[in-house]
């Protein structure tokens, strides 16, 4: 994943570690490091009119036990733009 030239990221919901790719924060206008390896950030940065249906998605994926997570949402660039 850290070769990855797109925006990737990884949630383990069993020890709450994330990994988020290089790629992730460069297309938001981050710095790796810049924000913290948490599944905070990626919840802050959600387009308000995608939160609901972002995070409900999550809930299912991880009460229904689903390996991969898929969804279209849009995020906060650093610069204050959703892309």
């Amino acid at each position: 994943m850290q070769a990855a030239q797109e925006g990737l990221w990884d949630w383990n919901i069993l020890n709450g570690s994330v990994y988020y790719s290089p790629g992730y924060w460069a297309m938001l206008g981050y710095e790796p490091g810049e924000k913290k390896e948490s599944h905070a950030p990626w919840v802050s940065l959600l387009h308000p009119d995608d939160k609901t249906s972002a995070l409900a998605f999550v809930d299912r994926a991880i009460n229904q036990c689903e390996k991969h997570y898929e969804h279209e949402f849009r995020l906060r660039h650093k610069q204050g733009h959703y892309i």
